[in-house]
């Protein structure tokens, strides 16, 4: 019996929004009747670090110094990247997104399904597929880009590109300082994050958060079914859409929690690999739930097994 399913689907055969990634299918040998198989998806992007010798799509010079807009639109001066500092910036993001999103789920596979059975010389193995996570940092071909601006802490107020808007005034600076989005972070989303919730030690996690938006995931209202804060909508980035209460500790609401609704990138795709229903495949966090084996000696001839 041939397994029989696609190995790798490009993020060009996807449906918006979760067409910014490639996936692979791979089985194990079938060695270790325990070992499951593996999703993983490869995430390209491209880090441009911007500063006054690499201007980014929103900056502006004023009175000979360079400033970068955040989402709430205030200006905020910028310093230079040092060598040092934006390797230390690029190692430790990609080790960061990997960190939140790899190795969380597991889908278990359809009763129905043998499309993934390993036929072993004494045994049929059924394995479950592994949800897992690689990001790909790339000059070129990247389906995702992000300007990663480094803004002066020496800043005791910021004024907005709008003159009505009052000016900001700024303490510390944390991840919740400039307002990043999916297209363009500051490096204090990944050095300085801020507890969102002490009681239960739930940290925002930008990096995590913006990342889930990369491979298609909504903010958690709209994971949880609400269409109007589904990606592209007009109303999809309304605060009421990051959640209040339980829903807002998850990483696409406000803090770092990862849920079964998280798995939606990974269940999107093993349809297309496997030309199944998507819904047949449950996600779980169980992450050691094992194959199913049938000894040969339990399959009549001719006749295909039951799991």
């Amino acid at each position: 019996m041939a397994p029989s399913f696609k190995p790798k689907v490009t993020a060009a055969e996807a449906a918006s929004p979760f067409n910014k990634y490639d996936t692979l299918l791979e089985l194990p040998s079938g060695q270790d009747p325990k070992q499951n198989a593996w999703l993983t998806i490869r995430l390209n992007v491209k880090l441009n670090f911007i500063d006054s010798r690499n201007p980014g799509t929103n900056t502006i010079q004023d009175g000979g110094k360079l400033y970068a807009k955040d989402g709430d639109d205030y200006l905020y001066p910028l310093i230079n990247w040092g060598d040092f500092y934006r390797d230390k910036f690029i190692k430790q993001f990609k080790a960061h997104a990997e960190k939140v999103w790899n190795w969380q789920f597991l889908l278990v596979t359809p009763r129905d399904y043998a499309g993934l059975d390993i036929d072993g010389p004494k045994q049929l193995i059924r394995p479950n597929v592994l949800c897992l996570f690689r990001l790909c940092l790339v000059d070129t071909g990247a389906a995702h880009t992000i300007e990663v601006v480094n803004p002066s802490f020496n800043t005791a107020q910021v004024k907005n590109s709008d003159p009505a808007k009052p000016v900001k005034q700024l303490r510390t600076f944390t991840a919740g300082t400039f307002r990043s989005d999916s297209t363009q972070y500051d490096d204090s989303d990944l050095f300085r994050p801020y507890m969102y919730d002490a009681h239960e030690k739930i940290w925002h996690d930008t990096i995590g958060h913006e990342i889930g938006h990369a491979i298609g995931q909504a903010h958690i209202l709209g994971l949880k079914g609400d269409a109007t804060c589904g990606i592209g909508t007009d109303t999809g980035n309304d605060a009421r859409c990051y959640g209040t209460g339980e829903n807002a500790k998850n990483i696409m609401g406000k803090g770092d929690r990862i849920w079964l609704e998280n798995a939606v990138s990974w269940t999107e795709r093993i349809g297309l690999h496997t030309s199944t229903p998507k819904a047949k495949w449950a996600p779980t966090g169980v992450m050691h739930t094992a194959p199913r084996v049938l000894p040969k000696s339990a399959i009549k001839p001719g006749i295909a097994p039951v799991f």
